[in-house]
């Protein structure tokens, strides 16, 4: 199956649970295409991964398993409030969280690593890059994990989180504009669900689509509430729950019930937000200046890279750590591994990749549909 193939089954799957919005699926397949930026499809085709990953790196792919992210990659990061209004930061989205062989968090982020640097979003070379993830991993294994509060400590993340881009007045402008986007009157049970994430007493209620957001979760439904509450806005959203795309690669049918994402958040080294929430059909979060996604734009020049990617090593390590008493495994695996074992898996993931990559591009640009959807 080649990546067109795959792509197509991949989304008809998806239509299974969801009803797939079609514009953002022609702007995802849009992005995927770009021909100098391979990021947008590496974001948007883990399922793909999943599907070479055990004939790339066979090996690595019957490491032990555990509670693990699979979807990683360097945007994959991002802060929140914990319960008690403390920054924190830390990986972002469980969407394709499951259990996993915990080499693949691993392989991934450095593939994406090799990406950024590749189109000079990151200056680091990828042996570098590769001996400070594992570093910040191994060092945090051993010592029993540690959540990443930016108050007091941990500056140089600090920093990322008060980027320009994040700046309040800029942050609401942008999202206000979504207001002037088709009002819509979302399912009782959804408008329920958006109203009971926020406080009483909000005027000016809006419901609203949120469009052309995200890369692996374009073309699923996701919706947001604004609010204004004491003289300034708030917003909720809800973004449709599809299975973790191993359950398309196994043709097998998800567990019932809440799927795993829910319980890997709850069992990892983490000062928690209290507004993420993966239920069995949606998953819910509140949307703020400083809470979200760190774009790899806002990483161009940072000045402390080799810390930052440490620091994402050491977040893997606080969601491998969930796991229990797998980690005595993990440890014992790790040091079974040759040096560069980490820079080999990743650039020989990448050259697949690229691959698939061009052909995708080429087959678009020609005007070939590369999904069920157009």
């Amino acid at each position: 199956m080649d990546i067109i193939e795959a792509n197509r089954s991949y989304e008809r799957w998806m239509n299974e649970y969801v009803q797939t919005v079609r514009s953002d699926l022609v702007y995802k397949h849009r992005l995927m295409a770009h021909p100098k930026n391979p990021f947008p499809f590496f974001r948007a085709t883990f399922f793909r991964w999943l599907q070479i990953w055990p004939k790339i790196c066979p090996e690595l792919a019957k490491a032990p398993t555990c509670h693990a992210i699979g979807d990683v990659h360097i945007e994959n990061f991002g802060t929140w409030r914990d319960s008690d209004g403390r920054l924190c930061w830390g990986m972002n989205d469980f969407d394709e969280a499951d259990l996993y062989p915990f080499t693949i968090d691993l392989v991934r982020l450095a593939a994406s690593v090799g990406l950024a640097h590749s189109i000079k979003s990151i200056k680091r070379s990828l042996p570098k890059a590769c001996a400070a993830i594992e570093l910040g991993y191994r060092n945090n294994l051993e010592r029993g994990g540690r959540p990443m509060v930016l108050e007091e400590k941990n500056r140089h993340l600090r920093r990322l989180a008060f980027h320009q881009a994040r700046e309040p007045n800029r942050y609401w402008k942008k999202m206000s504009r979504l207001l002037e986007l088709e009002p819509i009157r979302p399912p009782s049970e959804l408008k329920k669900l958006l109203r009971s994430m926020a406080p009483k007493h909000l005027k000016e209620v809006q419901f609203r689509r949120r469009p052309q957001v995200g890369m692996g979760s374009l073309g699923r439904p996701r919706y947001i509430m604004l609010a204004q509450w004491d003289g300034a806005w708030i917003a909720r959203e809800a973004k449709a729950i599809v299975p973790p795309a191993k359950y398309w690669l196994n043709e097998k049918d998800p567990p019932e019930g809440t799927l795993p994402a829910q319980k890997i958040l709850e069992k990892s080294i983490r000062c928690p937000d209290p507004f993420l929430h993966y239920g069995r059909h949606w998953v819910n979060r509140r949307l703020a200046p400083h809470c979200g996604r760190i774009e790899l734009t806002q990483l161009v020049g940072h000045d402390a890279e080799i810390r930052l990617l440490a620091a994402m090593g050491q977040e893997l390590a606080n969601v491998h750590l969930g796991s229990g008493k797998e980690t005595a495994a993990i440890s014992h695996y790790l040091g079974r591994l040759p040096k560069d074992w980490l820079v080999t898996a990743a650039e020989e993931m990448l050259r697949i990749l690229i691959g698939d990559w061009r052909i995708y591009g080429e087959k678009v640009r020609k005007k070939v549909p590369p999904s069920a959807a157009e």
